[in-house]
Formats: C-alpha cells, sequence, structure tokens
C-alpha cells in the first residue's frame, strides 16, 4: 500500500507540473495538434534570425602606370626628365605632367621650367597628329622665356605616339609664335622649329680605358755585340 501511495503521488506530481508548465506558455493542454494562430506563436519563431554574413575589404590594385618624358631646361637647353602617367597615355595627360613644373630634387639640380607659373592648361584635343594646346593666362610673348616654353611643349607633346605636331591656343584663339631660326609661325609646330634648343644624345656609358702601349718584342739576333 505504501509503494502504491508513493508511486501514485509522483505520477501526479509529474502531471501536475505538465500542466503547470503548459499553463505557463498560455497553450492550453489538448489531446491533438492542431495549428497556432500567429498571433499566438512566439515572435522569435515567426521572425528566424538572420544568419550574419561575412564581409571583406577588397583593396582595389592601384592603376597600370607607363613612364613618359616631359622637356624641362637646365641651362637653356631642353632636357628630358622622367615622370609616370596611368594607361592609356595621352597628350593631355603628359602636358599635365609638365605644367606641374620641375620636382624638388630636380630644382636642387638646376632644373626648371621656361613655362609661366601664371599660364595654364586649358584642353589638349588631338586630331589626326595635330595636338591642339589652349593655354590661358599670362604668356611672355616675343621673350626668349616664351620660345623656350613653347619648344617645352612641343617636345613633350611630340613624344607621345600619334602627334607629330602642336597648334597653340590662348583662350581658345590661335595665336603666332617664334621659333629658334626666328620665324614667327601660326601654323602647326614641329620638333624641327626648335632644334636649337635640344641637347643632342648623348652616351651614358663612359668608353673603356685605354690599354697601355706594348713595346714590341725584342729579337736576340738583332741585339748588339757585347763589347
Amino acid at each position: 500500500m505504501t509503494r502504491t501511495s508513493g508511486t501514485r503521488g509522483r505520477v501526479v506530481a509529474t502531471v501536475v507540473a505538465a500542466v503547470l508548465l503548459v499553463a505557463a506558455c498560455g497553450v492550453d493542454a489538448e489531446s491533438d495538434p492542431r495549428a497556432l494562430p500567429e498571433n499566438e506563436v512566439p515572435f522569435e519563431l515567426l521572425s528566424p534570425p538572420t544568419p550574419e554574413t561575412s564581409t571583406t575589404s577588397t583593396t582595389e590594385a592601384p592603376a597600370p602606370t607607363v613612364d613618359v618624358d616631359v622637356y624641362l631646361v637646365a641651362v637653356d637647353r631642353l632636357v628630358a626628365m622622367p615622370r609616370e602617367v596611368t594607361r592609356p597615355v595621352t597628350a593631355a595627360k603628359v602636358l599635365e605632367e609638365l605644367f606641374a613644373g620641375p620636382t624638388t630634387e630636380e630644382t636642387d639640380q638646376g632644373v626648371r621650367t621656361a613655362i609661366s607659373p601664371t599660364t595654364t592648361l586649358v584642353s589638349v584635343t588631338v586630331t589626326d597628329t595635330t595636338a591642339t594646346v589652349d593655354l590661358s593666362g599670362g604668356f611672355d610673348s616675343g621673350t626668349t622665356e616664351q620660345l623656350t616654353s613653347v619648344a617645352q611643349i612641343v617636345f613633350t607633346a611630340t613624344g607621345v605616339a600619334g602627334v607629330d605636331r602642336v597648334a597653340l591656343q590662348l583662350d581658345g584663339r590661335a595665336i603666332e609664335v617664334p621659333t629658334a631660326d626666328g620665324v614667327v609661325k601660326a601654323g602647326p609646330l614641329v620638333r624641327g622649329d626648335f632644334t636649337a634648343l635640344a641637347v643632342p644624345p648623348t652616351s651614358t656609358t663612359a668608353p673603356p680605358p685605354a690599354e697601355p702601349p706594348t713595346a714590341p718584342p725584342t729579337d736576340p739576333a738583332a741585339a748588339p755585340p757585347e763589347a
């Protein structure tokens, strides 16, 4: 009897606990499963958590660059100085590097530009093989500096593939400029108009040292007899 009462007590306690658990959840005990109305479903079950997505930062690769030359001035002669521009190489990009002037290191080496700081590059358009360069601001007309600055522009622009000539404009109007031969020219300019300002190419490799002269071999038969 005692064992039977104890067993029944444990069973009743388990049933009561189950009923209390169901009541605490706010769901009536039913013998068969049924679909719950949406307003009775816990919120976290209606909206399952969004899976976390990992984000990876990507660094864009720098644009490839190409070595080009801009022509500056050293001892009143044009000198080619290296620069880098992004692809594709255009006359506008190269001339922008020219108008930026020499670097600090180049200035310390005596390299300068004859282009006035008040002269700005407005636009560059290429038609066929002619680059039309429109300038604005101060442009010293008829002076040696103007001659040299025009030569800088012509040599730099014609260093770009597909450009053979340069037509200069000032505020959208064609201008006449002097050439190294003393001729004032209004048409397109070529490098040949300023060859007197160009430094002739020189070899950067020193010649090998000359070998010392060697004495001709001595013929023992031709030696004078001993006294």
